[in-house]
């Protein structure tokens, strides 16, 4: 391990997120649903308005780029990201 870079040697001594030991345990599981819930719904309105707006191709020309880099941003922080 003396010859290992630092990200390197991290990867070894990290605790995995997968194991029971290190998870978070969830008393109240009908509170996360009712959450996913209005969530989804809250989503769904904004769907809704935005596709009622718009009035042009500027406006999806504008609408794709905003979509474009919250999927690249996600993609980026992705904690299980190979490579």
């Amino acid at each position: 391990m003396s010859n290992m870079h630092i990200t390197q040697r991290n990867q070894y001594d990290r605790i995995e997120l997968s194991t029971p030991s290190t998870g978070v345990a969830v008393k109240r599981k009908g509170r996360i649903v009712a959450l996913n819930v209005v969530l989804c719904a809250i989503a769904i309105a904004l769907v809704y308005a935005m596709i009622d707006g718009i009035e042009g191709w500027a406006h999806i020309a504008v609408i794709g780029g905003i979509v474009t880099t919250v999927v690249g941003t996600m993609m980026a922080v992705d904690p299980l990201r190979r490579g």
